[in-house]
């Protein structure tokens, strides 16, 4: 399937509209923390309450690791197996997630951001993040159609591909309504590899189409206190930009908004 949104919407076509996958299939698919100066400050909150929360999360992973030994004997439905380990695999990567915050709060990186060396197959990496994101939107009655090739690529980590992935769809799947169906899409043209969201909720104001990839910045749709912070779109736009490429969004004719995000 050809990619319709390799392009800014003015470089595109009349509509810059996201290419709906002709097939209905479900596809089952934080921060970069910047440089500080290398004397180490004194510990603050923030410091103290990830510390405390990597702490609880091993608690948790223990108690995770017991109820998996009990279980091991047990047939469970395959909806059970499947919950228990995406918690096992979420413990994990949250523990890596909070050891990073804590680095970065003490001036090391741990995420470089410069581009890795070898380049990437995309479809495996966007496929396991659209896994990860599978449950909170069927809960929702919300659907994740994938698309691209199998021979995209790209010169990016794995890890952080996948956390703008998730990002992106997260972000999709809040503003959509039950019955709606989130598109992702991806493919490497001219040695650019550009992956498009798209989603039918209630769009981005004019005003707002480049001040929602600020930090702390947030996309409410009903006005109500938000358990968001307004970070994950200004994540998606620093791993862009720091290799060589950008993050928009567009609203989409017929409704809906259509997020961006290409890497040279």
């Amino acid at each position: 399937m050809a990619l319709r949104l390799n392009s800014r919407p003015e470089e595109g076509s009349a509509n810059g509209d996201l290419a709906v996958p002709s097939s209905d299939r479900v596809v089952p698919c934080s921060d970069v923390w910047p440089i500080r100066p290398s004397v180490r400050p004194e510990p603050s909150p923030v410091a103290y309450a990830i510390h405390d929360a990597k702490n609880m999360l091993g608690v948790l992973s223990a108690n995770l690791e017991v109820l998996k030994r009990a279980l091991r004997t047990m047939p469970l439905p395959r909806g059970a197996a499947d919950a228990l380990g995406d918690i096992d695999e979420s413990a994990q990567r949250l523990n890596g997630l909070l050891r990073e915050a804590l680095s970065g709060l003490q001036g090391r990186r741990r995420h470089a951001m410069t581009p890795s060396a070898s380049p990437l197959s995309v479809a495996p990496v966007v496929a396991a993040a659209v896994d990860r994101m599978l449950p909170a939107a069927r809960a929702r009655g919300i659907q994740i159609a994938c698309a691209g090739p199998d021979d995209a690529y790209a010169t990016i980590e794995p890890e952080l591909l996948e956390r703008v992935v998730v990002n992106l769809v997260e972000n999709a799947v809040r503003f959509s309504q039950p019955g709606d169906s989130v598109e992702v899409e991806y493919a490497t043209r001219n040695g650019r590899m550009t992956l498009a969201v798209g989603d039918r909720g209630p769009g981005v104001p004019e005003d707002a189409l480049d001040e929602i990839f600020a930090s702390y910045r947030r996309r409410d749709g009903d006005g109500t206190e938000s358990q968001h912070f307004g970070l994950g779109l200004a994540f998606c736009r620093e791993v862009a930009r720091a290799r060589g490429g950008d993050a928009w969004v567009f609203n989409r004719a017929g409704g809906g908004a259509c997020f961006v995000f290409e890497i040279a």
